[in-house]
């Protein structure tokens, strides 16, 4: 039988200790004869490379973008920096003209957010 642990069981758990609390949580009912998995809410914000998160200035140390041919472009870029990741404008496929264009605009929206730029150099 599986138990779901309530989120209150971990309220005092601390985020760093989190696989202690894990061990102790799915220990706890296992000698009763029931088998427990319990996770303790873990914000998104505290998942991934702190070295990333010091690096660029986002809500969330997540990258998100970089797909060609317009598809990663100025619409997801845009939709990606307001919710705070880093996002990739994908330049592979696109005129120099439209690139050029794209950038402008994505500089004007956000003239102090991070972002990257996907450069693909494949000659025909």
């Amino acid at each position: 039988m599986t138990k779901l642990m309530r989120r209150s069981e971990f309220d005092q758990v601390q985020k760093e200790h989190w696989d202690e609390a894990l061990w102790q949580a799915s220990t706890k009912h296992w000698h009763s004869g029931q088998k427990s998995l319990a996770l303790p809410v873990l914000d998104p914000s505290s998942l991934g490379d702190r070295a990333f998160a010091a690096q660029f200035p986002t809500r969330w140390p997540y990258m998100a973008g970089a797909m060609a041919n317009g598809i990663a472009g100025v619409a997801l870029v845009d939709a990606l920096v307001r919710e705070g990741l880093l996002a990739s404008y994908g330049a592979a496929g696109q005129t120099l003209k439209s690139i050029t264009a794209d950038l402008d605009r994505l500089l004007a929206m956000h003239p102090n957010a991070p972002f990257a730029v996907n450069l693909i150099h494949a000659p025909s």
